[in-house]
């Protein structure tokens, strides 16, 4: 029995033995797995590193200039009609290195953006000498005047009548044209305006507040802008301007230069 019973004990550590191996054997097993995965691993990660290498080298290489200039192709003639902008075929536009988008006028005679000036009308005043100096301050044209009664235009020393102006707008009555500018409005000229243009006024003048206004739109020749209650003003009074054209069918505003 004694015999019998150091057998099973001797067949029971040689079963322990034999499963420890075994659990030795799935230990190494998975082992060789995860460093056959971490070698696949490594070998995709310097794959991704030699991939980025090269982008970073085809950069280097891409001529930006170039891209500029196709870019000005494309808008040239981009067509936006199922979208929210139209661009006609005058636009010159390029991007700055800043990110600024620098719109020009092509068409010299239909601009769509630009500036202006009012000029201012001084009046009632004199020069050193004590004579009437009053001018237009754009044109330095003389404004004007008949000090002695005469009837004759001291302001070309009595070579010239005086202009009839009788209600006094600074247009010649018969003749129709500006004897100097009135100090509260200017024409623009430009053949973009239509009656369905929206004109965009800014002043730039800060020493000057006077609200603008666009008093009258002459489709295809130009728009007059004026100041607030036609107010005249002393000094010139420059301002920005933009033109944005509205459908006629629906509310999308669409940019024209």
């Amino acid at each position: 029995i004694q015999e019998r019973i150091a057998a099973m004990a001797i067949e029971d550590q040689i079963n322990q033995i034999i499963a420890s191996g075994a659990e030795m054997l799935d230990v190494r097993s998975r082992l060789t797995v995860l460093e056959s995965a971490n070698m696949g691993n490594g070998l995709l990660l310097n794959e991704i590193q030699l991939q980025m290498a090269q982008i970073k080298e085809q950069i280097k290489e891409v001529d930006f200039a170039e891209m500029d200039d196709k870019l000005d192709t494309l808008l040239s003639f981009l067509d936006a009609s199922e979208g929210d902008i139209t661009i006609g075929g005058t636009l010159k536009a390029e991007i700055t290195e800043t990110g600024t988008l620098v719109i020009s006028n092509i068409d010299s005679e239909a601009p769509t953006i630009g500036t202006g000036k009012i000029c201012g009308l001084i009046t009632d005043t004199k020069n050193a000498d004590g004579q009437y100096d009053n001018i237009d301050d754009c044109s330095g044209v003389k404004i004007p005047f008949d000090s002695d009664g005469d009837g004759m235009n001291d302001a070309t020393e009595n070579t010239e009548p005086m202009p009839k102006d009788e209600d006094r707008n600074w247009f010649d009555d018969e003749t129709g044209k500006a004897i100097v500018n009135d100090g509260k409005s200017v024409i623009v000229y430009t053949k973009a305006i239509t009656k369905n243009s929206k004109v965009f006024i800014t002043s730039t003048s800060r020493d000057i507040i006077q609200p603008l206004s666009v008093v009258e739109i002459i489709p295809g020749e130009s728009f007059k802008v004026q100041t607030d209650n036609g107010i005249s003003v002393d000094r010139a009074l420059e301002f920005n301007w933009w033109i944005v054209e509205e459908k006629e069918n629906d509310e999308e505003l669409i940019m024209e230069n």
